[in-house]
């Protein structure tokens, strides 16, 4: 039996996911300041309740990750978070655009993986983890660098080079990390697939019966239907 090298890319991945978590305190501590504040205060609060939830998804799903079992609780922490990002576009955004459609897709397709791989009913489809692994780090690949080149033709409109550079510069930073991220779990959803098959085909064979070929029997069983 081939020994799990998976392991590493959960850890790794629940890092990633856990660093944003804690990048927020700031923000979140910043926001909570505002709050009271006449004019800004419905906006601030809504902020401040979408920040928080989107912290408690990330610090969850790192922690999950760092144990490394495979069960419901990446299917409830990753349905909770395609359900949670769709109502927040519903009350914070007005209309659809290609990042918002390629972020819900990418959670689907996210859920779709940990169903597959987390729920004995799933297992059938598994199978699907070879192809789809990599799609969530694509598609927030593609996000990323979309949300990059609008920042650079935003600050060039308003003529702030310094400004631009410096929001370039954070968006790389975030971008990284939160790519990294789905990169390494969709590295150990898809190496923890394929140790899993290959272990399952070397039980499988190592219990089938064993056929004994010597030539001293293959020769007795040869008399023994001549006479």
């Amino acid at each position: 039996m081939k020994k799990d090298q998976s392991k590493k890319y959960a850890v790794l991945a629940g890092i990633f996911f856990i660093l944003p978590a804690i990048s927020a305190i700031p923000s979140f501590i910043s926001l909570t300041t505002f709050i009271g504040v006449d004019i800004a205060s419905t906006i601030n609060l809504k902020m401040l309740i979408v920040l928080a939830i989107d912290s408690l998804i990330s610090l969850a799903l790192g922690i999950a990750l760092f144990i490394r079992k495979k069960n419901v609780v990446f299917v409830a922490i990753s349905g909770f978070w395609l359900l949670f990002y769709i109502l927040k576009c519903i009350v914070l955004v007005s209309g659809l655009s290609i990042n918002v459609i390629f972020s819900i897709f990418s959670l689907a397709v996210t859920l779709w993986l940990f169903m597959a791989n987390c729920l004995p009913k799933f297992k059938k489809y598994i199978d699907s983890t070879k192809s789809l692994w990599f799609v969530p780090y694509a598609l927030n690949l593609i996000i990323s660098i979309v949300g990059i080149v609008n920042d650079i033709i935003l600050y060039q409109k308003l003529d702030d080079a310094m400004s631009g550079a410096i929001s370039v510069f954070s968006g790389l930073i975030s971008a990284g990390i939160g790519n990294l991220s789905y990169l390494f779990m969709g590295l150990w959803l898809y190496k923890s697939y394929k140790n899993e098959i290959e272990n399952n085909n070397f039980l499988s064979q190592q219990m089938q019966p064993a056929f004994i070929t010597s030539p001293e029997v293959t020769e007795t069983v040869e008399a023994q239907e001549t006479e």
